[in-house]
């Protein structure tokens, strides 16, 4: 018998998806604007709805940017009703050198992710459960079905969610010479005067700081460009 893969494991997922009656397609085929996508799962009705299950990706913000640029932003091109990521928080702790059947009995047993994203019309919204498998694929048939309704995210997630959207701004600016991020800022003084920081005694605190600016005159900028639509873009049309 082959040795249990990550492929192994979305043609597990395929099977508990259809035995709950969704139509699904494990790596299909995928022609998209951006060239052949193939995604781990494809569920469908009317609209299709693509699965990545990742089991040993740890990057969160990866992911999700990764669904979002390859799937989401073509929404309505593809004719997409939502994405989904299933994947397990701690792959370490999921052996996979086991035979199907207690293979399959272990999953069951374990605890994995859930991120379910929609359209930007959609009245549903950006959710992140933990939960097992068969609690999780429960809640994708949902959105299949259209049952799932609008939720607020809880403040837990989406502080989780800014920690590491500034996590990764700062190491994306660890590859830019430190001189041109003080001269796109205003040099010196600004670190000095607005931000109080002492660039000459806390250099490596300049990237932190940077990057904390950035997403919140990105953020700022997403509430501005809503009611100022005849002047400012939306984010998506940037991309």
């Amino acid at each position: 018998m082959a040795k249990p893969s990550e492929d192994t494991l979305t043609t597990i997922f395929k099977e508990f998806l259809a035995e709950k009656g969704v139509n699904v397609e494990a790596f299909p085929i995928w022609r998209t604007p951006v060239g052949i996508r193939k995604p781990d799962l494809l569920c469908k009705n009317s609209k299709f709805y693509p699965l990545e299950a990742k089991i040993k990706e740890k990057d969160l913000v990866k992911d999700i940017i990764k669904v979002q640029n390859d799937y989401m932003k073509y929404a309505k091109t593809l004719n997409i009703g939502g994405s989904f990521i299933l994947k397990h928080p701690h792959p370490q702790k999921l052996k996979l050198d086991l035979d199907e059947k207690e293979l399959k009995r272990k999953l069951r047993k374990a605890k994995f992710l859930l991120i379910l994203i929609f359209p930007q019309d959609d009245p549903r919204q950006f959710e992140r459960i933990k939960g097992s498998v068969d609690e999780l694929i429960s809640i994708i048939v949902d959105p299949i079905n259209y049952k799932r309704i609008k939720k607020e995210l809880q403040p837990d997630v989406v502080i989780e969610i800014l920690r590491n959207t500034t996590k990764y701004l700062n190491d994306a600016l660890k590859n830019v010479k430190m001189e041109i991020l003080l001269d796109t800022l205003g040099g010196f003084e600004f670190f000095k005067d607005i931000l109080d920081i002492d660039v000459k005694k806390q250099y490596s605190s300049i990237t932190v700081a940077i990057s904390f600016f950035i997403l919140t005159q990105l953020l700022f900028y997403h509430i501005v460009a809503k009611y100022r639509t005849e002047k400012l873009k939306p984010f998506r049309k940037f991309f």
